[in-house]
């Protein structure tokens, strides 16, 4: 009936009066007057209603742009977040962004970044733009305030008039009072860290629902910034950690070797003596001791010789972390080197009357490897 009613439906019923007036003229009738009138009349009700739902639809065009257009600022101010707490690593930055990002959002006079303390007792204000900038840093109580209604409930709030809200707490030195605000819960794992808030609409408007869809979506962003930033910070001091570290073993193990280069320099120079007078006794005195006496002296050559290939073994350690370790392989038999180690420990066994007997399987043949090591 509204659409019959319309600009265009006056129209076609004045164009229909109107020649209906006309033929009644022509019969010289009185409707002949009448019916003109009556289509004067419907052409100016058309004409007003076409202008007025002009104006309506215009409004709602105008209004429909408005939106979209808060709209479209609201998702690149996100997505500007968005690109700045994935690439940011400074936690005091990233929540300083957050804040302004959220007074520009929601067109607020002022917000406010908390997050819990380690005892959970109270909020720090980490971050904030407007009249609480000067308040960054400051302590809110928990069991005393909006914001920690707001964490202990896990529930985001409105409220038109916080002068009259028992649960709101007055930072100290705040020299703007706050009188609107909307607070939402920060969530990292399930777990509530902290507040997202903004306070005194610039408009005076009171916040809405919108705003608190709108703020709980930057809250969402703001935990996964905060997150990343946490571990990439973690990360880094891992980093410097196991450099450190790394320093720090690079230096031990210079000093071992330097300590073992040191004492097997000095345990050469007495060995090196052992070494030759036992050889100028062994063959100087063969014709002069008897045969038992000739080969303790063989033994001490041989095992001062054994010891001084243990000392240089020392400083194979270093080449072996070097990769640096030569091997000298030959074919020997493995009889002779079990007799030589038996020589060797046999004077020291005789001084506990300790017996050693050694036997070596006839099938073992010829070994091709490094006979010292």
């Amino acid at each position: 009936m509204r659409d019959r009613l319309g600009p265009a439906g006056l129209s076609a019923l004045a164009v229909v009066v109107g020649w209906t007036g006309v033929y009644f003229a022509f019969q010289s009738h009185w409707l002949g007057i009448i019916l003109p009138l009556a289509t004067t009349a419907l052409t100016w009700l058309a004409v007003r209603r076409g202008d007025k739902m002009g104006r309506r639809r215009s409004a709602e065009l105008r209004t429909a742009l408005e939106a979209a257009g808060a709209r479209n600022r609201e998702l690149e101010r996100l997505r500007h977040l968005a690109a700045t707490l994935l690439g940011g690593t400074d936690i005091p930055k990233l929540v300083e962004e957050v804040a302004s990002a959220a007074a520009d959002l929601l067109e607020a006079e002022s917000s406010a970044v908390t997050l819990l303390t380690e005892e959970g007792r109270f909020l720090r204000l980490a971050g904030a733009t407007g009249p609480l900038a000067p308040s960054v840093q400051a302590l809110i109580p928990v069991d005393q305030s909006l914001v920690g209604w707001v964490v202990m409930n896990d529930a985001p709030l409105v409220s038109s008039d916080l002068a009259a809200d028992r649960r709101d707490y007055e930072i100290p030195g705040n020299p703007v009072p706050l009188s609107t605000g909307a607070v939402v819960p920060l969530r990292s794992a399930g777990v509530v860290i902290g507040t997202v808030s903004v306070y005194n609409r610039r408009d005076g408007r009171p916040f809405g629902d919108h705003d608190l869809r709108l703020l709980q979506i930057l809250g969402d962003q703001v935990v996964v910034g905060l997150d990343r930033a946490a571990v990439l910070a973690e990360s880094r001091r891992n980093e410097r950690a196991l450099s450190a570290k790394n320093i720090e073993l690079q230096r031990a193990t210079r000093l071992k070797s330097e300590f073992l280069a040191n004492m097997s320099h000095e345990l050469r120079t007495p060995l090196n003596a052992i070494i030759g007078f036992s050889t100028i006794l062994h063959q100087s005195t063969r014709e002069m001791i008897p045969t038992r006496l000739h080969r303790f002296v063989d033994n001490i050559r041989t095992a001062g010789a054994h010891l001084l290939d243990l000392i240089n073994d020392i400083l194979d350690l270093a080449k072996i972390e070097a990769g640096k370790l030569q091997l000298h392989a030959d074919t020997f038999d493995i009889r002779e080197t079990v007799a030589t180690v038996e020589r060797v420990m046999k004077g020291i066994a005789a001084e506990t009357n300790v017996s050693i007997m050694t036997t070596v399987d006839p099938a073992i043949g010829p070994l091709y490897l490094d006979e010292g090591r």
